[in-house]
């Protein structure tokens, strides 16, 4: 897995984070896990989210394809 948020300086404590949980060694309860609230985006419709992951969703057509690429909404899966 790649991780990649620009120059930010929590870059590399996010990727940690993420390898933590990949791993199964981020704290959970009933398996399931909290995330920190900096790293979340609540919203209430589904609009929204794509609206705030995916601002410029209209114009899509007339951006680079890497803008599209450095965007992720990430989720969970059952197995």
């Amino acid at each position: 897995m790649r991780v990649h948020l620009g120059e930010e300086k929590f870059a590399g404590g996010f990727a940690d984070l993420l390898l933590e949980i990949g791993n199964g060694d981020y704290p959970s309860f009933d398996e399931m896990i909290t995330i920190p609230e900096n790293l979340c985006t609540v919203v209430t419709t589904f609009q929204d989210l794509i609206s705030n992951i995916y601002p410029d969703i209209a114009h899509i057509r007339d951006k680079p394809m890497e803008r599209l690429c450095e965007r992720a909404i990430g989720t969970h899966s059952k197995k």
